[in-house]
């Protein structure tokens, strides 16, 4: 089993985040991400889990404890929030982000192509994504995390806004990404998008890790929060 995050101890305060309060924003979080992991972080608006996220992708560091990525290990963030240009069109935003983030191996032309045809955006590929809808801005940033080479794929919450013929496709690809080695990350409220993506889970609230296991049992204790 080879270990790609591993989270220690782990305490962020929001002095740097540029808040009064002074009331840990995590609180001695631990647990580990996998090859192969399917791990939903489950939880309440507000309870975390999107902080983990960036933690996990180095785009925040923690006050104490730590974060460790495995070295050459390539993390991938995926958000409705982040990651696009909204002036440039989603063809233009796939060929900056595909040819910063596939590895040599990979053809741009052919990842741009496969990217167009998985996303279903047909001509709308072509418009400015300040014009999409947040279906279709999960449908561009997904296609795009699936088809360049990431050894973990961080989903904050996207995955909820999509069709069903969306949802489908991408858990397939989910599927085959997670045979292949990839490490499936999604954070979400749902209970039951958790349940459907991911085999393990862990519960937080008010910035502290709950319990961690099999999603199927720990689904059962949400419900009681």
């Amino acid at each position: 089993m080879t270990t790609l995050i591993s989270f220690k101890n782990v305490y962020l305060s929001p002095q740097g985040l540029f808040s009064k309060n002074r009331e840990s924003i995590l609180k001695n979080v631990s647990f580990e991400i996998n090859a192969g992991d399917t791990i939903g972080i489950l939880g309440l608006n507000g309870s975390g889990k999107s902080t983990i996220l960036k933690l996990c992708a180095g785009l925040i560091y923690p006050t104490s404890g730590t974060v460790e990525v495995a070295k050459n290990v390539n993390v991938s963030l995926l958000s409705l929030n982040s990651g696009f240009f909204p002036n440039l069109s989603g063809y233009e935003n796939a060929v900056l982000l595909a040819s910063w983030l596939i590895n040599k191996n990979q053809n741009l032309e052919t990842s741009i192509n496969k990217i167009h045809e998985f996303s279903g955006l047909d001509h709308a590929f072509f418009d400015p994504v300040n014009t999409y809808s947040n279906g279709m801005k999960s449908a561009l940033g997904f296609s795009i995390a699936s088809y360049v080479k990431s050894d973990v794929l961080l989903v904050d919450e996207t995955l909820s806004v999509g069709d069903k013929n969306f949802s489908r496709k991408s858990k397939n690809k989910i599927e085959q990404l997670v045979d292949s080695g990839t490490a499936f990350v999604l954070a979400s409220h749902s209970a039951n998008k958790i349940n459907s993506y991911c085999a393990k889970c862990i519960l937080v609230s008010n910035g502290e890790v709950m319990a961690a296991g099999q999603t199927s049992e720990l689904v059962e204790l949400y419900a009681c929060i």
